[in-house]
């Protein structure tokens, strides 16, 4: 297991709350932060969907890609800017509850992490537009073992399970239909 502790991290403004040309299918996480995308397809069938979580990651707290996107049903000839659709799923306050406890070492000293089981709420925007279109429900993020490589914050050791990418895959393809 590697557990990387986040001791400090580089500030910068991603959010322009405006838009934003896309360069690939991550520049649609702009889209949870308030932005829209201007190079995105118009928002209507066939919805071609990429889903973001907000995590820790390696440069901090940041949108962070929910599985492959093979649900996005994008043509590879033409690319991400078929995609009209983003979910957005964020932690739902209560839900973390301890499931496993980690083991990290620090200077040397042996430490536990908790790693925690939470709901994400997940929130359907149009890409183009970034304007919220619907809650899609909740999606279970299940800590049942520790992960190979997790990221925390020193002062808290904690560690959020990610949201389960099948339940994920299952609410977007019921979406999209």
């Amino acid at each position: 297991m590697l557990f990387v502790t986040a001791v400090g991290f580089v500030v910068y403004a991603a959010t322009t709350n405006g838009p934003v040309t896309a360069t690939s299918d991550v520049s649609f996480s702009h889209v949870c932060e308030g932005d829209w995308v201007k190079n995105a397809a118009d928002y209507g069938e066939p919805y071609r969907v990429v889903a973001f979580y907000y995590g820790l990651g390696y440069n901090g707290d940041d949108w962070i890609s929910v599985g492959s996107g093979e649900w996005a049903g994008t043509d590879p000839t033409q690319g991400f800017t078929q995609i009209n659709a983003v979910v957005c799923l964020t932690r739902k306050e209560g839900t973390a509850i301890k499931t496993a406890t980690c083991e990290d070492e620090d200077a040397g000293a042996r430490i536990e992490i908790d790693y925690l089981s939470v709901d994400y709420d997940s929130e359907l925007r149009e890409a183009k537009t970034g304007k919220v279109v619907r809650n899609l429900g909740v999606v279970k993020g299940i800590a049942d073992r520790c992960p190979g490589v997790g990221y925390y914050k020193r002062g808290s050791k904690k560690i959020y399970a990610r949201p389960d990418e099948k339940a994920v895959t299952r609410m977007l393809e019921k979406f999209a239909g």
